[in-house]
């Protein structure tokens, strides 16, 4: 009962700060759709003309597999059936491109505040960009399914924890101090910012704002969510361990914590917002705020 516990926790934590990189994955499929599905049936047109095109070949294939020979024609060379076909290696390389520019979207957008400010060289760049694509795409692989065990889950988040550290430890070597600093910000940032795009939405023709306090906003938010992120790891552990009394007394001491996320963070909002764009905000974080707190009482088995 304690490991499931320790791995509900765990899984708890994966989806408590990762939970954005969900919410702006569907933006990006929903912004692609429309690409994929003419790409998808360009895709698929073609491959049909091929079928029609050897139709004709193929009511010559014999029971065994082999190429039968028509009167007075030469024996045919054995298909390979291993081989892969031209349409079907377009349309791989077709949906490989999507996903790499999906990827290069997905990094422009989130690390867009740090790209601006980098002074590496080209080499190092280039270097950065493939360790930030590999990042993604080992946060992108899913470690749980329906015929998973518990110990299997367990593994695989350690394992994935394990690659992304390593991934991130390489990142570091590359940057100043500084620019550690603003890329451990940013590196799981991907909800918060789909947040804050939300909330530039519900502004509408109420007021725009610069790109230097939309910086502001998001970058005082990711400190505040790192702060808690840190007391919530930590405290993780003893909450799904402790008894019904304590893990109440625990849960109460994170939701002051929690609020002192929103409040540390609404108090800088309010300094660079007019006062109906920062009620706005509050309406809009009061409710996203909640719906944390309503996810980690369901972790935690707390009413």
């Amino acid at each position: 009962m304690k490991i499931v516990s320790v791995v509900l926790a765990m899984l708890l934590i994966v989806v408590a700060l990762s939970y954005a990189s969900l919410y702006l994955d569907y933006q990006h499929l929903e912004n692609s759709y429309a690409l994929q599905k003419a790409s998808y049936e360009k895709l698929q047109e073609d491959y049909d003309t091929a079928q029609k095109n050897s139709t004709a070949n193929a009511r010559l294939v014999n029971p065994h597999g082999q190429m039968a020979t028509k009167p007075g024609a030469s024996p045919a060379t054995p298909v390979n059936a291993n081989e892969p076909k031209k349409t079907d290696v377009n349309k791989n390389d077709e949906f490989s491109n999507l996903q790499k520019e999906n990827l290069v979207r997905t990094l422009d957008q989130k690390y867009s505040i740090l790209f601006k400010t980098l002074t590496l060289s080209k080499q190092d760049q280039e270097k950065m960009r493939d360790l930030l694509m590999e990042r993604e795409r080992v946060l992108g692989t899913s470690s749980v399914g329906y015929f998973t065990s518990e110990a299997d889950i367990k593994l695989n988040i350690e394992k994935q924890q394990e690659l992304v550290s390593q991934i991130d430890h390489q990142i570091a070597q590359l940057l100043k101090p500084d620019e550690v600093k603003k890329y451990e910000l940013l590196k799981d940032s991907a909800y918060e910012q789909f947040q804050m795009n939300s909330f530039y939405d519900r502004l509408g023709d109420k007021g725009s704002l610069s790109e230097q306090k939309k910086n502001t906003l998001l970058l005082s938010k990711l400190e505040q969510k790192q702060a808690f992120a840190h007391l919530l790891q930590n405290s993780a552990d003893d909450i799904a361990g402790a008894s019904t009394e304590e893990k109440k007394f625990l849960a109460d001491k994170m939701h002051e914590a929690l609020h002192d996320y929103k409040d540390n963070y609404l108090r800088t909002a309010k300094a660079n917002l007019s006062e109906e764009q920062f009620n706005i905000l509050r309406e809009y974080e009061q409710q996203q705020f909640d719906e944390i707190w309503q996810s980690l009482q369901a972790g935690w088995q707390i009413e």
